[in-house]
């Protein structure tokens, strides 16, 4: 039995090992090594260009065995090239797939961020509105109860107290220019009096619900903040990683299998000389030289990686995709701006520094859409 023969039905014998299913893998020995889960992982010179290399001395050789070329017509066409192929797919999937997580977390942010704006949002809103509405109703009250209490800022004295030494007449002249003075603004008190004590209780209950409306905000923001934090700190770097793991060690088998892949077309390439006339001995030796000297295009082992999406920043508050919460530099020019002078002190929401965003990866910073301004009023 010639020796090709022998390295054939090693090889045919190892076919049941092997299975449907054939994956290659980068390997530091060229020894066959069985996981537990039953693949075989080939090192990628293990099978293709050991079998070239025979398949070269064949046709170097006087006469080639037609049964060797049957075997190795079979084992390359059912086996080996099918299970590279297999192998390069499986690679391709699962970057895809990894694509995909990434995407996923874009959406899962945007999801939640929708549950809170038709939640707690919006409800956000209503007692902003509300707050808005009573100091509205407080400046309008206050304006009224400066113009109607104007006058006191004008107050003089009429005229000088007497001596206590002065005579009777003397001290009556004093008391009639001081009711003469007085009693000519008795309505004018009256009116700033009422003024007054209207805009009291108004001033408490705004400040009532400003105190409401800063708090359901930090509640808000709280969420927000929490919850990218676990999509952008978890979901993303998670995924990402994921990825860049898988680029790296499929980078690392591109090119074994471009050289595996043409070793196996420049193989069938001789075995499709051999077969042409159905007489392996008498072939062309120029078509059997044109076989050696020519590489397929490999190119078909080429993988898409793809460009991941930039990381999502979601609706953090601390990124400023929403207004800026309370005890932020801007939040009283935001939401207070018509009425600076009446609110009493903001609260500061108590939040965890912004969630970090990859510097590498980038972010997409998501536009202020309809929901959006529904929701913050601007």
């Amino acid at each position: 039995m010639s020796l090709i023969a022998k390295v054939l039905l090693s090889l045919l014998a190892c076919q049941q090992c092997w299975g449907a299913k054939v994956v290659r893998h980068e390997a530091s020995k060229a020894e066959a090594d069985i996981k537990a889960n039953g693949d075989m992982v080939v090192s990628t010179k293990t099978d293709a260009s050991e079998l070239l290399s025979s398949v070269e001395k064949m046709a170097s050789a006087e006469h080639v065995d037609p049964d060797s070329i049957k075997l190795i017509k079979d084992l390359v066409a059912n086996q080996l090239l099918p299970a590279l192929i297999e192998s390069h797919k499986i690679a391709s999937d699962d970057i895809k797939a990894r694509l995909d997580a990434i995407k996923e977390c874009e959406q899962k942010s945007r999801e939640q961020d929708k549950g809170v704006q038709e939640d707690i949002a919006r409800k956000v809103h209503a007692v902003r509105v509300i707050h808005s509405d009573c100091r509205d109703k407080e400046l309008g009250l206050t304006k009224d109860a400066n113009a109607k209490c104007q006058f006191l800022d004008f107050l003089t004295e009429p005229a000088a107290e007497p001596k206590q030494s002065a005579d009777k007449k003397t001290k009556l002249a004093y008391g009639e220019t001081m009711m003469g003075y007085w009693c000519n603004k008795d309505e004018q008190f009256k009116a700033c009096s009422a003024a007054t004590d209207a805009l009291a209780p108004v001033v408490k209950e705004c400040n009532k619900k400003q105190t409401q409306f800063e708090s359901e905000f930090c509640a808000m923001a709280i969420v927000y903040h929490a919850q990218c934090q676990d999509l952008n700190d978890v979901c993303y770097t998670e995924t990402r990683a994921a990825y860049d793991s898988s680029v790296a060690s499929t980078s690392k088998l591109l090119g074994k299998w471009k050289i595996e892949y043409q070793a196996l077309k420049k193989i069938n390439c001789f075995l499709d000389v051999w077969m042409e006339n159905g007489d392996a001995n008498t072939v062309s030796s120029e078509k059997l030289a044109a076989c050696k000297a020519t590489d397929a295009d490999a190119s078909i082992m080429n993988i898409d990686f793809g460009t991941p999406v930039k990381e999502f920043v979601c609706a953090d508050a601390g990124f400023g995709t929403l207004p800026d919460y309370p005890g932020t530099p801007e939040f009283v020019t935001k939401e207070y701006g018509a009425w600076p002078d009446l609110v009493q002190d903001v609260i500061h929401c108590h939040i965890e520094d912004p969630v970090a965003v990859s510097t590498t990866a980038g972010a997409n910073t998501p536009t202020v859409g309809p929901i959006d301004r529904a929701i913050t009023g601007y």
